[in-house]
């Protein structure tokens, strides 16, 4: 304000007619904004017919109620009068079927399929034209502000970004990784028992996938969970990372697999000199066709 008082004595008089009937216009709008939102604050219809109740029964005048209840008397006058009928704003979904819904989506998350927020939206539409298809809301799906509204009167259900999850792992259950293990320790008794006791003998191997596909769209989840997965084909065009090493701290040169079919002429290691290179369509299939021609 200070700054455009020092620039309005700094021009001309015609120039400061004209800015400062701009000025006022704006303050004008503004304030007529504001009366806009204000007039068009929402009232529980309940409360409105408990007041208009009164009025009929005679119990209390407009004012009073007006004052009571804390309802405008133009609001009331209008209602009472039959110009404006009183409307009850009923929610899309019951508390049950809201209910329903959440653990649902719950459940799906836990399980690697979170939905998005467009699919939580069809969910909700689905639900309501099962219990009402002759309704003539049928076809229409919610809109954002009840999806927000939806998250704010459930807030175990938050928004994550997924991890992709291959269908081969998320089948994958606690009891078969234990098995794997008893089965692996029975072969390495039989074959060399002191095999464990040596770090230099115990290597571990891991691949990283360095996909070219874009990260996946943010699903619904269970507020406070860990790890939020999405299952995926496992079928992603990427660049496959190899490291090895073992427990004594010795490691191998990590190994590149590239998704092609021949290798191609431009030098893919120029800027890895000791790593290895290697072309797949299928990652890891023949790692070990590798280990046993090196």
């Amino acid at each position: 304000m200070f700054f455009i008082i020092i620039n309005y004595f700094q021009l001309d008089p015609v120039t400061q007619i004209i800015n400062m009937a701009s000025a006022l216009r704006s303050i004008k709008k503004m304030a007529g904004s504001k009366r806009n939102v204000e007039s068009k604050k929402l009232h529980d219809h309940k409360i409105i017919n408990v007041a208009l109740m009164e009025m009929q029964e005679k119990r209390m005048s407009l004012r009073q109620a007006s004052k009571n209840f804390n309802i405008p008397a133009t609001t009331l006058h209008s209602k009472f009068c039959g110009k404006h009928p009183v409307v009850s704003r009923r929610k899309f979904l019951t508390d049950d079927e809201e209910d329903k819904l959440k653990k649902w989506l719950i459940d799906l998350s836990s399980h690697g399929f979170g939905k998005t927020n467009s699919e939580v939206r069809e969910t909700a539409k689905a639900i309501k034209n099962a219990r009402d298809p002759t309704a003539e809301s049928n076809h229409k799906t919610p809109t954002k502000q009840w999806l927000y509204a939806f998250y704010k009167r459930h807030p175990e259900l938050v928004l994550r970004t997924p991890l992709s999850l291959g269908k081969e792992r998320a089948v994958i259950l606690p009891t078969n990784v234990h098995k794997w293990f008893l089965e692996l320790q029975d072969c390495i008794n039989r074959i060399d028992p002191s095999l464990l006791n040596d770090p230099a003998r115990i290597f571990n191997a891991d691949e990283s996938g360095f996909t070219f596909d874009p990260k996946s769209r943010r699903v619904i989840a269970c507020k406070g969970s860990k790890h939020v997965y999405t299952v995926t084909s496992g079928c992603k065009t990427q660049v496959t990372v190899l490291a090895c090493i073992s427990a004594a701290g010795q490691y191998t040169p990590p190994l590149l697999i590239y998704p092609y079919k021949r290798i191609p002429c431009k030098n893919l290691l120029q800027d890895f000199p000791d790593a290895l290179l290697q072309i797949s369509k299928k990652r890891l299939d023949n790692f070990f066709h590798i280990l046993l021609m090196a």
